[in-house]
């Protein structure tokens, strides 16, 4: 059973949540608050007969109670006591009530961080309503312009509604679309075109007979389309209230919308805001590409230029240049500017190239991004600021500043293992509204956060794995394809993997990741990328050994690299 106190208990808004928790089997009203109708029996007050259930005044008042959620539906004013309450004692938090400030919602994700409780908030319970902003998101994309009117009861305490509000934000986009003109009016009546939130038109109706009600109106040349929702009982907002008591346990921190408790891929045809991004395919399978060097350890140019080509043969879409794979903390800038150009000169358009730019220095990354634009490299990967260890703001703010000085597109590097700093799913959401950040690395193996990244970012942004080992996991998830540092050596199975899973055939891609089990593992039997060099030698091209300080696989190493490449008739 789940044990539930209510705050606004004698509301209109309350009392149906009060009923509706006391039929269900799985749930137990234990508290009720309100500053109406103190001392009378809650179950007796919502026509269920009595409980033992006094409504009291105030949540201190519940003694010797230990409820696992406390439900607060009263008013925006009085939520900060509901919510330090609960943290106080560990207990989850549901907050479906409108009107709450930006700052109050930073400081309950804050609060959510820093206990036991896991604290949800959506202004909007109803299913249905949520459907009816997520159709609207997907319509935004084919139609002109749009204007949204919201209809309350005239109870309602704030205009435009929050429903509305957050509409007005997801479509803000369709109203910047290049090319759009300006409409030339002149108001006769003042404020007769509604509120403008968002470069949305917003009209607010307040009548009595009302519950509440939205529509957004598209229109385009010769057609108008409508997309309405209606709520005629407030008991509509119950499927939507019980789904997240009965998952706030397990759904761990700040949760805000009642998208993310739907099967509905959330964000994933969110349309971009402002200016779509602009880029070419990248494909499904990037090489993480080595940089060979001779015994000198210099740059070998001749063996770079033959590796391109050697990549293309064994089926690599594009290539990640001067990556951790391309030993880049060994290299110059002058040599990293110069292996951009001849792998773009060589590659032609057979390969996407992507060039590795990122460092632990924002000034340092935006000046080598810059000159990397000018080699006519197609992208640009911004690894993770490893050392210094920036918090997740700080993440936010460097990998957006170089954004706003390239005008290539940008694959972020999530390398925790290897920088000591994990980019948080939420960071990652932020930044995916950047319009040129388009794409992610994530070599976290942390399933939980690369779904959360994959489900809550626009369907534009593109899930790479970091780990050939998680490419099928995250194909599952939603992922597009993987950065690859087994591809030169089976690059071609890989993509017969990832091909597989695409055209529905599980069975057969399960059965390749088996089989590239023992290759994936032993690439990283010792430090990356002395594996893959020692491999690819055996298997026919010598691309050098590692600088220093990284040095050659030890014999044995050599051994079971041998042995794995013999099991895949590699050598």
């Amino acid at each position: 059973m789940i044990k539930i106190v209510v705050v606004g208990a004698s509301g209109k808004m309350g009392r149906t949540i009060c009923r509706g928790i006391l039929d269900e089997k799985d749930m137990e009203l234990v508290g009720a608050v309100s500053l109406q109708e103190v001392g009378r029996d809650i179950g007796e007050l919502v026509g269920f007969g009595l409980t033992g259930v006094e409504i009291v005044d105030s949540l201190d008042k519940l003694i010797n109670m230990t409820p696992q959620v406390l439900i607060d539906f009263s008013h925006h004013s009085a939520v900060d006591k509901s919510v330090a309450w609960a943290v106080e004692r560990g207990v989850h938090v549901i907050v479906g009530t409108t009107g709450l400030s930006q700052d109050q919602l930073r400081r309950y994700q804050e609060l959510s961080l820093s206990s036991q409780s896991n604290i949800f908030i959506a202004p909007n319970m109803a299913i249905g309503a949520v459907l009816m902003m997520k159709l609207s998101q997907l319509a935004s994309r084919y139609f002109e312009d749009c204007e949204i009117i919201e209809l309350h009861h005239d109870q309602k305490a704030d205009s435009p509604s929050g429903t509305a509000l957050h509409t007005a934000e997801l479509l803000q986009g369709i109203r910047e679309k290049e090319g759009r003109t300006a409409q030339h009016e002149v108001e006769k009546v003042t404020c007769s075109r509604g509120g403008l939130y968002h470069n949305v038109h917003i009209h607010s109706i307040r009548l009595p007979g009302l519950v509440a009600h939205q529509e957004v109106i598209f229109g385009t040349k010769g057609q108008t389309l409508i997309i309405r929702h209606d709520s005629t009982d407030r008991g509509c907002y119950l499927p939507g209230l019980f789904r997240a008591v009965r998952s706030i346990q397990n759904r761990r921190g700040f949760t805000y919308g009642l998208d993310k408790l739907l099967d509905i891929g959330e964000g994933r045809f969110r349309p971009r805001r402002g200016k779509e991004r602009q880029m070419k395919d990248w494909g499904r399978l990037i090489t993480a590409m080595v940089t060979p060097f001779d015994q000198n350890l210099e740059v070998d140019w001749k063996t770079t230029r033959k590796l391109v080509r050697w990549l293309i043969e064994k089926g690599s879409d594009g290539v990640v240049v001067a990556g951790t794979t391309g030993e880049s903390p060994t290299l110059s800038k002058e040599e990293k500017l110069e292996l951009f150009q001849v792998v773009k000169e060589e590659a032609g358009d057979k390969l996407v190239v992507i060039a590795g730019t990122g460092s632990n220095s924002t000034r340092d990354s935006i000046a080598l991004s810059k000159e990397a634009e000018k080699t006519g490299v197609d992208g640009i990967m911004l690894v993770t600021p490893y050392y210094n260890k920036p918090p997740q703001q700080g993440l936010y703010q460097h990998f957006k500043a170089v954004a706003e000085e390239t005008s290539l597109p940008i694959i972020l590097y999530n390398v925790p293992s290897r920088t000591a700093r994990n980019i948080d799913a939420d960071t990652v959401i932020r930044l995916a509204e950047v319009p040129n950040i388009v794409a992610i690395k994530e070599a976290s193996s942390d399933f939980n956060q690369i779904g959360r990244i994959v489900k809550e970012t626009p369907e534009d942004f593109l899930v790479y794995s970091g780990n050939d080992i998680d490419t099928l996991p995250i194909l599952a998830l939603g992922g597009v394809g993987v950065v690859s540092v087994a591809s030169p050596l089976v690059g071609k199975e890989i993509k017969e993997m990832i091909q597989a899973f695409a055209d529905n055939d599980l069975l057969k891609a399960r059965d390749i990741h088996f089989r590239l089990m023992s290759i994936f593992n032993n690439l990283f039997l010792t430090t990356n990328p002395i594996p893959v060099k020692a491999a690819m030698k055996m298997a026919g091209l010598d691309v050098g050994p590692p600088r220093p300080p990284l040095v050659e696989a030890t014999e044995k190493e050599k051994e079971v690299l041998r042995q794995t490449l013999a099991e895949l008739a590699l050598v």
